[in-house]
């Protein structure tokens, strides 16, 4: 279900890269390397009863709001993950 699940995700982020591409290069002509910003992509994925499972939705402007303390960790972990992924340093900043 997992391997599904990442193939849907997957083709997701391949359908919607060129319109956040496109928004991107229209607001930062002049960030060759892509450094300037980012974007979170939310997934909504439904699991049936045969364990299929099924994108609702894709969003662009995901939720960081929590309503538990499951929701708060989930969130939290997907940020420090963001940032990890960013590769920020101080060296990186100043260039």
């Amino acid at each position: 279900m997992m391997e599904q699940i990442e193939d849907i995700c997957v083709k997701a982020c391949i359908s919607v890269q060129p319109a956040l591409s496109h928004a991107y290069r229209t607001t930062q002509p002049d960030d060759l390397e892509n450094s300037l910003c980012f974007q979170i992509i939310g997934l909504d994925i439904m699991i049936d009863s045969k364990l299929k499972p099924w994108l609702i939705e894709v969003n662009h402007l995901s939720s960081f709001g929590t309503d538990s303390p499951l929701d708060k960790k989930i969130k939290f972990d997907l940020m420090w993950d963001t940032f990890t992924l960013l590769n920020l340093s101080v060296k990186r900043k100043k260039r």
